[in-house]
């Protein structure tokens, strides 16, 4: 860093080194904006088709659950049925 505002060394480096602090910090806090921005990125998706949560194939009776990587024979069957039957840590439901 070089700077002659000044007459005297001293203060020159002062603020040199004002000026060195401000770009550092200016740095520093683009650096934890850009991560953030990443991250609020990397968790909201695209929406594009490949983030898909289940496919429903009719024509040969499937339904494929992408989340759990389950795929099910009986589509019209899967599709009525509750959450508690695509995967076993979901309990069933309380019936009076």
């Amino acid at each position: 860093m070089f700077c002659q505002e000044d007459r005297t060394q001293l203060r020159n480096r002062e603020r040199a080194f004002q000026i060195l602090r401000s770009k550092l910090f200016e740095m520093e806090l683009e650096k934890q904006r850009t991560e953030i921005a990443n991250a609020r990125k990397s968790q909201m998706g695209t929406g594009s088709r490949s983030e898909k949560i289940k496919t429903y194939n009719y024509k040969d009776s499937r339904c494929s659950d992408h989340r759990y990587e389950l795929r099910v024979k009986g589509c019209v069957e899967l599709r009525q049925a509750r959450a508690h039957s695509l995967h076993p840590s979901h309990p069933p439901p309380l019936h009076p």
